[in-house]
């Protein structure tokens, strides 16, 4: 996958979870007298979990990001070469 792919995916990865956070908090605090408990516990869990995807979407942004700062814009992708011994 090239850079710009993991890029994006960082990116799909990060608003899809911030949302997930954002409804998350919503059915779990300021509306949690509407919603029943099982849903109150699943919103909590859905915070947290959705907390650790969008970390795990930054960093794929960042390494990507670090990736292309690297590499000159006209230079192909280099392919990995495993050594044996």
């Amino acid at each position: 996958m090239s850079t710009q792919r993991y890029y994006s995916l960082g990116n799909r990865t990060m608003a899809v979870s911030g949302l997930t956070m954002l409804v998350g908090v919503g059915a779990a605090y300021p509306f949690a007298a509407h919603f029943g408990l099982g849903l109150q516990i699943l919103a909590h869990l859905a915070i947290t979990i959705a907390a650790g995807f969008f970390k795990l979407g930054y960093v794929l942004r960042l390494a990507a990001q670090h990736e292309q700062a690297r590499r000159p814009a006209s230079a192909p992708p280099q392919r990995q070469v495993l050594a044996t011994v």
